[in-house]
């Protein structure tokens, strides 16, 4: 069953039946795809090795087909529910779900990810929801563990004193920031003047060629993202234009464009060349972004950049040889995770979370204790399911 349930839809002739993606979004090795309605309505698309209609198949059985050319695992898990087992590429996920779409089918109903949450009934399903948003193995098992945490905190909340409650709600919001990039991959931008190596650097980085590399001042015009992962902490890294003072037209766009990039950032990578001197360009971004990681990019050249007149920790990379790349990605995810939670800590995932914490700490600090524990009972035992 879907673990995240809100709700189901209506069957009708216009829409006979609903499916819904049960594995989380990326790259994975299997999807699964929940179908629920009239199954005969996929009869068509669906070929079982067998060679019997959806309606014949045994219940709860592991059974083998075709979706095109693609080769499926089924379970008829009902007359009317089964679980569809395909390939995990994006491709193939995106290829079975036009499918259904053009036979009838409608995504199922599910609770919102930025839905406020009102009762315990809806703190559940988002935690559940976050679990599935995740992209890496080490943020799904930290989100599966907050869906572990948070009842039992809620339910503590209701004895705690007001003083431990407040320390514990603070705690909880000072992680909020690592919280949401659990979800939210950390945004990591390279900048630097134009032709220093920032597009080669991000494919070495990303480990396949993201940027088109050209050696030409101003190649760079539009930001160019890329998502990965360093030490299980999702990531996005953004290729951005050369910055430089005389620029015009489109070039000047993208420049616009990177600034507004830069200002939007969780860390900032700028990016120097070691086969040149320092230009005045140079000098003022390092003036500007003075928390910037420095890389000195193309290790591989002769040296003709000197640092003797700056006391800064740089970075010295090969973008086109690897040397340097394992020690930058180090150091990537120490500036963006410098300390982790403890194990046990409570802390949200989403905006939605912050602002039932902030509700909580109002609660506190300013009704009494048999109403805080009267809040905390009807939050937890509400019977009926809030309205989606």
């Amino acid at each position: 069953m879907d673990p995240i349930e809100a709700g189901s839809l209506p069957m009708t002739s216009e829409n006979p039946f609903s499916y819904r993606l049960l594995t989380p979004r990326g790259r994975g090795a299997v999807a699964v795809i929940s179908i629920g309605g009239d199954l005969s309505a996929i009869d068509a698309l669906l070929q079982a090795a067998n060679g019997k209609p959806i309606s014949d198949q045994e219940l709860e059985r592991i059974h083998f087909g075709h979706w095109s050319d693609e080769d499926i695992v089924f379970v008829k898990q009902a007359v009317d529910q089964m679980e569809l087992h395909c390939h995990g590429g994006q491709a193939a996920v995106e290829r079975i779900r036009a499918d259904l779409e053009r036979f009838g089918g409608v995504p199922a109903l599910t609770r919102e990810w930025d839905a406020p949450i009102e009762h315990l009934s809806d703190l559940k399903h988002h935690l559940e929801i976050a679990i599935t948003k995740t992209t890496t193995q080490k943020t799904a098992h930290a989100a599966l563990r907050q869906s572990q945490l948070w009842p039992e905190f809620i339910d503590w909340l209701g004895s705690a004193s007001r003083d431990e409650a407040l320390e514990q709600i603070d705690r909880a919001l000072a992680w909020a920031n690592f919280g949401r990039h659990l979800i939210i991959p950390w945004s990591v931008v390279l900048c630097g003047r134009p032709n220093v190596g920032k597009s080669s650097l991000i494919n070495a980085l990303v480990g396949f060629e993201r940027s088109v590399v050209f050696d030409q001042p101003g190649t760079t015009r539009d930001i160019v993202s890329a998502e990965t992962a360093v030490d299980g902490w999702p990531i996005e890294l953004s290729d951005t234009a050369g910055l430089r003072g005389s620029a015009a037209g489109l070039e000047a766009a993208g420049i616009e464009r990177a600034r507004q990039r830069i200002a939007e950032a969780d860390l900032l990578i700028l990016v120097l060349d070691q086969s040149q001197e320092l230009s005045h360009d140079d000098y003022d971004l390092l003036q500007e972004f003075p928390d910037a990681v420095v890389v000195i990019n193309k290790a591989d050249l002769p040296v003709i950049l000197t640092q003797d007149e700056w006391n800064r920790p740089v970075w010295k990379v090969s973008a086109k040889t690897g040397v340097g790349v394992p020690e930058l990605i180090d150091a990537i995810s120490q500036r963006l995770v410098s300390e982790e939670p403890q194990v046990a800590q409570v802390f949200p995932l989403s905006d939605e979370v912050v602002s039932l914490l902030n509700r909580m700490r109002q609660l506190m600090e300013t009704e009494p204790v048999d109403e805080r524990a009267r809040w905390v009972s009807v939050f937890c035992h509400f019977a009926v399911p809030p309205q989606r």
